[in-house]
């Protein structure tokens, strides 16, 4: 199934990036596969995607969360 994303970076520092990523598509998993397979970056502390190195608890955090309300079809930003 098709899964599509956009990211920019942020920030860079000591080898690594902080990035912004939109979602288009919410398949499972969907940020984690696309960083490290088409990227080549895997999200640090991912061991199942790529990241042998930094083992342990995955960076990867929202701060905002918007959908449409499947019912009032409303868009809700959190």
């Amino acid at each position: 199934k098709m899964a599509s994303l956009e990211y920019r970076i942020v920030e860079k520092n000591q080898g690594l990036s902080l990035a912004e990523i939109r979602l288009h598509t919410g398949r499972s998993h969907q940020i984690r596969v696309q960083t490290s397979a088409q990227l080549n970056t895997p999200i640090f502390g991912d061991f199942k995607y790529g990241d042998k190195a930094h083992g342990g608890n995955l960076a990867l955090w929202a701060y905002e969360l918007s959908f449409m309300h499947p019912i009032t079809k409303q868009n809700l930003k959190l």
